[in-house]
């Protein structure tokens, strides 16, 4: 039986003597389809393209927090978070220092710098809008400071601390919060 099928086809493929391959037609409409198609997709990658990099620096302070915090707690030291250029597109940059006398206020010269991110380098477009403390406004801040435990530190700052990343693309409005409680580690609101 499976002789028989074998032999079935092979002898209606030979016999319906069908040419393989495309006309010139066919290839110039799908190229044509194809280049239209990529077209749409490059210019919705683009327009897009400013809202991914504050969505990244964004990404990025979180780590900046989590990663101050276990440095905090390894080394049995303050580590402070610095802000520099807030509100400024173009200058914001972000460091983590070491206390290295434990006073929890940065001490230039003495206190040792283990991380540096300057935002505007990494994630064109993308600045810190700003950085506050408290409820919405809040109160401005350059600084954050965590404990040798890991907490934000002095215990008696209203939190919680809120990181502001927005894209300086002025057809990009969409801003990304971060909000640092007492424990101090970072989420996305």
């Amino acid at each position: 039986m499976r002789q028989s099928l074998f032999r079935g086809w092979k002898y209606c493929a030979r016999r319906t003597g069908a040419r393989s391959g495309f006309s010139l037609i066919e290839l110039l409409v799908t190229i044509g389809i194809f280049g239209i198609l990529a077209g749409l997709s490059f210019s919705s990658v683009a327009g897009n393209m400013p809202m991914w990099r504050a969505k990244g620096a964004a990404d990025n302070v979180i780590g900046v927090f989590q990663k101050a915090r276990s440095q905090a707690v390894r080394s049995n030291q303050w580590a402070l978070i610095s802000f520099t250029g807030v509100n400024t597109p173009g200058a914001s940059a972000i460091a983590i220092y070491l206390d290295k006398n434990n006073n929890g206020a940065l001490d230039v010269g003495t206190d040792e710098r283990i991380y540096s991110l300057d935002v505007n380098a990494h994630y064109r477009d993308a600045y810190v809008k700003s950085v506050a403390v408290g409820v919405s406004p809040g109160t401005p801040v350059s600084m954050v400071a965590l404990g040798p435990d890991g907490t934000v530190k002095p215990s008696n700052l209203s939190m919680p601390v809120e990181v502001v990343i927005a894209s300086r693309n002025p057809k990009v409005t969409q801003t990304y919060t971060i909000r640092v409680e007492r424990g101090g580690l970072g989420r996305w609101i």
